[in-house]
């Protein structure tokens, strides 16, 4: 009896420690309650973000504050500050000393010297730094996406080689997890991770001049992509693709009619660089087939017309004039 007692009150100490800490999130919980129906960039998020901040440092909790100042990097439309939110997520995931968190913070840093800044050789440095920290962990999803990363930056550096190694590890790993009874939310992101990848890999085999590889790649998104809002983006690439390896054959017409059916769904996305690209193959097919007759006229109008990018629009024609 007496050993039953104290079993007993052993179990409700841990259960009353177990809702102790649970509780102690609950305040952390409302606040990212209050800003996570805003979009990405729209800085009406961060006064309720600055709020979190407080709590967290003011309650010593680094893996909170952490994620707020990663919050705070999501939120803010200024790239200055996106930099200096994601070092303060680098130092607070320091101070948690958890690795996931540390390498999560140096691919956040990562991603805005890609994304915000084109600042290819420090992004492949903060990626670099967040996979040797992934890399202590058991997170296969992280150390998958952080390869992700390296790959695209690698590829955008031209060392298409190295980068396919990254989009197949990426690959084999979701494809894997695609064939496993997930939840639906895992489900899609592993299918989103799985045609990316793909989709990658297609770009630096048409790079390298791999064009069967490259084939068969596209046929396997062309089968593959699912038909939701979410992959419209993806599927659109996919017959930018096709497109390319159609003209780079000679088969103008097709390539012609590919490339007229798919061009409204890729200015649906709003993804200028693809459609840049897209429109540069339209052109040069119609041209070739013998429906436009000036295309550069035409290029000219249609790139003053959306302010396209001049300087990636030179880069991007490289693909289809070499």
């Amino acid at each position: 009896m007496q050993t039953l007692r104290l079993l007993i009150l052993v179990l409700l100490f841990f259960a009353e420690l177990l809702a102790a800490q649970k509780g102690s999130q609950a305040p952390y919980e409302r606040i990212i309650r209050t800003y996570a129906h805003i979009q990405i960039n729209d800085s009406a998020a961060l006064p309720q973000i600055r709020v979190l901040i407080a709590l967290a440092k003011k309650e010593n909790n680094a893996a909170q504050l952490t994620k707020a100042y990663h919050d705070a990097l999501h939120y803010t439309p200024s790239e200055d500050l996106k930099l200096r939110y994601a070092d303060s997520a680098i130092t607070a995931a320091h101070l948690s000393c958890k690795n996931d968190l540390i390498s999560t913070a140096y691919l956040g840093k990562g991603i805005v010297y890609y994304f915000n800044y084109k600042r290819y050789r420090p992004a492949l440095q903060e990626y670099l730094k967040a996979m040797s920290y992934a890399e202590k962990t058991d997170d296969l999803y992280l150390i998958h996406k952080t390869g992700y990363h390296l790959g695209v930056v690698k590829s955008y550096l031209g060392d298409h080689a190295d980068a396919i190694r990254h989009f197949e590890f990426g690959a084999a790993y979701f494809m894997r997890e695609m064939e496993k009874k997930s939840h639906p939310n895992l489900l899609h992101n592993m299918r989103k991770g799985y045609y990316n990848s793909i989709r990658q890999m297609v770009f630096c085999h048409q790079r390298l001049n791999n064009d069967a590889k490259a084939d068969s790649l596209i046929s396997i998104g062309e089968r593959g992509v699912p038909d939701h809002r979410d992959f419209k983006l993806v599927r659109s690439y996919f017959h930018q693709f096709r497109g390319i390896s159609e003209f780079g054959k000679g088969i103008i017409r097709k390539a012609w009619k590919n490339s007229v059916r798919h061009f409204l769904k890729l200015k649906e996305t709003g993804i200028l660089p693809g459609l840049v690209l897209f429109i540069f193959i339209w052109v040069k097919t119609g041209f070739s087939w013998g429906c436009i007759k000036r295309p550069w006229i035409f290029l000219e109008k249609w790139i003053r017309c959306t302010n396209a990018n001049s300087l990636y629009f030179r880069n991007s024609v490289k693909i289809t004039s070499s």
